[in-house]
């Protein structure tokens, strides 16, 4: 989760991970994960009206290796769109604790994915050929819900909050990550095993609530600057 920035744009990335635009953000995000052109085209021409940024994504695996959220919004996600092994990209989402929404898409043969979304996490799910009214009314829900979310996650107490609950290994362990140290450069320091190092880096983006490397040390930086 990166600190807010500005952007104002429709940002396109293809399977290769390729921008067409690049710029920074302060409006909510609807970050798209889809290769149904038709859904691109539509959703290309609606967000922008609806007051929000928009970020295209054709390849789920690119998505997660980019993911790194600095501002409220939404995921639309295509109910067919998997990780490499094979797993569900829902799934994978809520491993990484993503704070924004979810509302999957699907067609009439995929309802029951669908449902099986809802009881993965996901927000709500859109079916279609879509109906447009509908459609803004579930993009603009998730977009509320998904900025009081960020709004929540950082909050000066509730961030504080978050760091208190680190052990004193932990915030040593954290103070090394957020400077650049690898993990075995940290086990080697602490004189323990990477496996414990691991372990320690698991526990102390679950407590702060980061879903990226990127995420913990932006994080950190504002608990510091509180």
């Amino acid at each position: 989760m990166q600190a807010p920035s500005d952007r104002n744009t429709t940002v396109e990335i293809s399977n290769h991970g390729f921008r067409d635009e690049v710029m920074t953000a302060t409006r909510p995000v609807v970050f798209l994960v889809n290769d149904d052109a038709g859904v691109m085209d539509t959703l290309k021409r609606l967000v922008p009206s609806l007051g929000y940024d928009l970020e295209m994504y054709s390849d789920g695996p690119v998505f997660l290796d980019g993911l790194s959220i600095d501002t409220g919004g939404c995921v639309l996600l295509d109910v067919r769109m998997a990780v490499p092994s094979g797993g569900n990209l829902l799934v994978e989402l809520t491993k990484r604790k993503c704070p924004l929404p979810v509302v999957v898409m699907a067609g009439y043969g995929d309802l029951q994915t669908a449902v099986q979304a809802m009881k993965d996490g996901a927000y709500d799910f859109l079916q279609k050929p879509f109906d447009e009214p509908v459609l803004v009314k579930t993009i603009k829900t998730a977009v509320a819900r998904g900025q009081k979310a960020f709004e929540e996650a950082y909050s000066e107490s509730e961030l504080q909050q978050r760091f208190d609950r680190l052990t004193l290994r932990e915030a040593e362990v954290l103070d090394l990550i957020v400077s650049g140290e690898s993990n075995n450069k940290i086990a080697v320091k602490l004189d323990v095993s990477k496996k414990t190092i691991e372990n320690h880096r698991f526990k102390i983006m679950d407590k702060i609530k980061a879903n990226s490397l990127a995420s913990l040390i932006k994080l950190s930086m504002k608990a510091c600057r509180n």
